[in-house]
């Protein structure tokens, strides 16, 4: 999907929400790996506007499988990595 189709969509996130869900994660926030495509700047540009986020849960990118509080919001990159735990 395009730059801009994902902006549109990121759009309709509230301003107020607390919690939010996706699969891949924010542009630079836990999103480290060998694939450079795989972090959403649109989505990063959406929330790092003022907004009532507190939480944002993802799990696009197995290698970088931690959290991390960031500005005040708890980033939780929930990937498993299966190769990583044996």
């Amino acid at each position: 999907m395009a730059r801009r189709e994902l902006a549109q969509k990121w759009r309709v996130i509230p301003y107020y929400v607390h919690s939010l869900f996706t699969h891949r994660p924010p542009f630079c926030s836990l999103d480290d790996t060998s694939r450079a495509w795989s972090a959403c700047e649109a989505l990063q540009q959406r929330i790092e506007n003022p907004t009532d986020l507190r939480l944002h849960t993802f799990r696009h990118v197995h290698e970088s499988a931690r959290k991390a509080m960031i500005g005040g919001v708890l980033y939780v990159n929930a990937a498993f990595d299966a190769l990583r735990e044996l």
